[in-house]
Order: C-alpha cells, then sequence, then structure tokens
C-alpha cells in the first residue's frame, strides 16, 4: 500500500487534535474565570504553560534522528563482561 495516500488524512487528523486541545484549554479558562474561583490565576497560568508547552512540541518535526551514516546497519552493543549478558 502506498503510504502517501494517507497524508490528507493525516493532515487532517493532527490539525483536528490541535484544535480540539486548544478549543478545551480556552473552555478551562473561560470556566474558570466564569466562575470566580479564588484560584482562577492559578488555572489560567497553568493553562497557558500547558498550551506553550504542546505548541512548542507541536513545532518541533517529527521523525527518526538522523544518523551520521544512514546506510551502515544498526548494531546492537556488545557486552563487556559476557557472564552478565
Amino acid at each position: 500500500m502506498d503510504s502517501r495516500s494517507h497524508t490528507h488524512v493525516t493532515a487532517a487528523l493532527r490539525l483536528c487534535v490541535h484544535a480540539l486541545l486548544a478549543g478545551l484549554l480556552a473552555l478551562v479558562v473561560v470556566r474558570a474565570v466564569g466562575e470566580d474561583a479564588p484560584d482562577t490565576a492559578a488555572v489560567v497560568v497553568v493553562t497557558l504553560l500547558t498550551a506553550a508547552l504542546y505548541a512548542a512540541g507541536a513545532a518541533v518535526p517529527a521523525g527518526t534522528p538522523e544518523r551520521a551514516d544512514a546506510s551502515a546497519p544498526r548494531t546492537l552493543p556488545r557486552c563487556i563482561e559476557p557472564q552478565r549478558c
């Protein structure tokens, strides 16, 4: 199966997940401010921190880290002490 055939679907799902999280975080802030609770400031700060960390994580490109020699096969490290392996 061609993996490129699902790119539009995965992009739409990724966008929907981001929008869902943004909506839920906005709902948390609106509810905290609307109920005029004593810890409203803390809720808003934690919500903004969560949004900032999520945005920073979403901005990082996905994928595997690049190796110096991508054509070299991966090997397991040798055991220094065979009796403990």
